[in-house]
Order: structure tokens, then C-alpha cells, then sequence
């Protein structure tokens, strides 16, 4: 979504409306507490270290 600057195309190549789309995004955000695209990136990246970290651990064992 972020590469996109118009959310009806996005919507599109999604294949919902655009509603469904804001819905979608505005669920997202509360969800997961953040507030800004960035919050988001951050969130991602976060929350892929600790499923790594998660893997390596279940190895270890």
C-alpha cells in the first residue's frame, strides 16, 4: 500500500472497494496501536525479529 500514492488503485489490485480498503487499513491500525505508516514499518519489522527469535529458540531446544 505504501508504494501507492492512489487508494482506489490499490483497492483495485486488491480487488475490494475502496471502503473496504479504508475498513481494512483503519483495523489495522487499531490492532496493532500505531498511528502513521511509519508506526507500521517499525511494528513489521519488530514483530519479525521476535518470530525469528521464536524459531531459533524452538531449534535450541
Amino acid at each position: 500500500m505504501e508504494l501507492h500514492n492512489d487508494k482506489n488503485e490499490v483497492a483495485e489490485h486488491l480487488g475490494f472497494s475502496e471502503q473496504k480498503l479504508n475498513a481494512m487499513k483503519k483495523e489495522l491500525y487499531r490492532k496493532t496501536g500505531c498511528i502513521s505508516i511509519d508506526d507500521l514499518k517499525l511494528y513489521k519489522e519488530v514483530y519479525l525479529m521476535s518470530k525469528k527469535n521464536q524459531s531459533r529458540k524452538l531449534k535450541e531446544t
